[in-house]
């Protein structure tokens, strides 16, 4: 048996992976060779006696002390010998207590490569040994101030072990697993999201993912970091599907996360996206919506972002008097924030739903905050002319020409303007006005209508001056 054994805390599989805690114990070494194991190797005599000078030098701490007997001893030991494997392995012990991962790694390899060479450790020793070189490895990767290519090759290494570790063991646990496929998922992470490694990165991340399976397949109630490792393969294969099955199980157990129900809300809305057609984005759309909506039953998911995406959600399926209701509601309690916009929707809302006098009201309210914006009275002068209330119409679009603020729509408000009065045979005033909106054309713009409508005035102001100069006539003949 070992002259010693060592404990391995795995560590919390997440997006961000933490560093590992070892937790050293040294055994007596006297206790390596049974009565009934003649034929076990076994340390010299000198060997032997010097670890019993070190046992004390560990339960008080003397990590120096203990590392000057050990190397004194090692130097005599004979080159490949048992008691060099183990005095390997004893230094390594000092090295951990010290939190020195660095300085353990060669003694490690080096005790490791003995003992396979010569047979000295059990399988079963020789599967720990590898399993813990691998997390000293991974320890190594995570340390900070590590580029990603130094990083990727700690992982690797420790990938090479674990692989080693693996080949060696018939029952691995639960959290060796994680710690397997964890190890896989960093060297992916390593690649950053360059194109010309892209293939790497994905062929790495499928293999964290059949690690992760295969630890799920062995446990009947899964911890939460397998579904979080799940979920992190599936968001890097952009596999939208995959990842809201596993955040779904998620937020049924921890309802209290608002990371995985903003995750989840973000998978519906990405898969709505994906679709080609408008028919087949509703399903998901309806989920993000019931996603949302469970979030928030659950205290989840009540900022006036969140809100405003549950309106937008609505309005986009095109449901105008649920997201009225949340407009409304959200701009009065302050949930959804008082900017133009959002006026603006909530007026188109009710326009869909025939509804142009809230419309107009809805308008009028955002004119009182926005003082200066044109275009919200442009906006009343088309609901005002949809019910065929001209007058209104002008009054709004006239209000809208000296409010400004139109941007390149300026020329369209205009025009409005003009054709209005054409309707309302105000000939001389829609002169005016339509050369305004050709004189305010972009450059390339294309608007054959306009000038038409100018004939069109003009030929409506010759009527007029005809009409006027026959009334004048009749008149002067009376």
């Amino acid at each position: 048996m070992s002259a010693f054994s060592v404990i391995f805390s795995s560590p919390i599989v997440g997006r961000g992976f933490r560093a590992v805690a070892f937790l050293a114990c040294f055994s007596c070494a006297a206790a390596l060779v049974s009565a009934e194991e003649k034929e076990r190797p076994y340390l010299s005599d000198e060997v032997g006696e010097q670890l019993g000078k070190v046992r004390p030098l560990f339960d008080e701490k003397k990590w120096d002390e203990a590392l000057v007997i050990i190397d004194k001893v090692y130097a005599k030991a004979k080159p490949g010998s048992y008691d060099q494997a183990v005095l390997l392995n004893t230094k390594v012990q000092v090295y951990l207590s010290r939190n020195e991962f660095a300085k353990a790694i060669p003694c490690m390899e080096e005790s490791l490569r003995i003992s396979t060479q010569f047979g000295y450790f059990e399988p079963k020793q020789n599967a720990e040994l590898t399993y813990l070189l691998a997390q000293l490895y991974y320890s190594e990767g995570v340390a900070v101030k590590r580029s990603a290519e130094d990083q990727r090759t700690y992982f690797i290494k420790a990938l090479e072990h674990i692989e080693k570790w693996d080949a060696l063991t018939t029952k691995p646990t639960i959290d060796q697993l994680q710690f397997y496929a964890s190890v896989l998922f960093n060297i992916a992470q390593s690649y950053g999201d360059a194109p010309a490694t892209k293939a790497q990165k994905i062929t790495y991340v499928k293999r964290a993912q059949a690690q992760t399976l295969r630890a799920l397949q062995d446990t009947i109630r899964p911890k939460e970091p397998f579904y979080m490792l799940m979920v992190a393969c599936a968001q890097e294969l952009a596999d939208y599907a995959q990842m809201a099955e596993y955040l779904e199980l998620l937020v049924s157990q921890y309802p209290s996360n608002s990371q995985y129900w903003q995750q989840l809300f973000g998978c519906y809305v990405n898969l709505a996206g994906a679709q080609a057609k408008e028919k087949d984005s509703l399903p998901y759309n309806v989920r993000a919506i019931l996603a949302l909506e469970r979030a928030q039953a659950v205290g989840q998911m009540n900022t006036p972002k969140d809100q405003y995406s549950l309106f937008s959600l609505y309005f986009n399926i095109q449901q105008y008097t649920k997201a009225a209701e949340l407009m409304e509601a959200g701009l009065k309690s302050g949930a959804i924030e008082h900017e133009q916009r959002n006026y603006e929707m909530l007026s188109f809302c009710y326009q869909q739903l025939n509804k142009e006098l809230k419309s107009i009201d809805v308008l009028k309210r955002a004119a009182a905050r926005f003082p200066n914006a044109g275009q919200l009275y442009f906006q009343a002068a088309n609901a005002y002319y949809s019910i065929d209330r001209y007058n209104d119409a002008l009054e709004s679009a006239k209000i809208a020409v000296t409010k400004g603020d139109l941007g390149q729509t300026a020329y369209k408000v205009h025009y409005f303007v003009a054709f209005l009065c054409y309707e309302m045979r105000k000939y001389q005033e829609g002169l005016a006005a339509i050369d305004k909106a050709i004189a305010l054309i972009p450059a390339g713009v294309n608007e054959p209508n306009y000038p038409k409508m100018r004939e069109a005035i003009l030929v409506g102001l010759e009527d007029q001056e005809k009409i006027r100069k026959a009334v004048e006539a009749q008149r002067k003949q009376r």
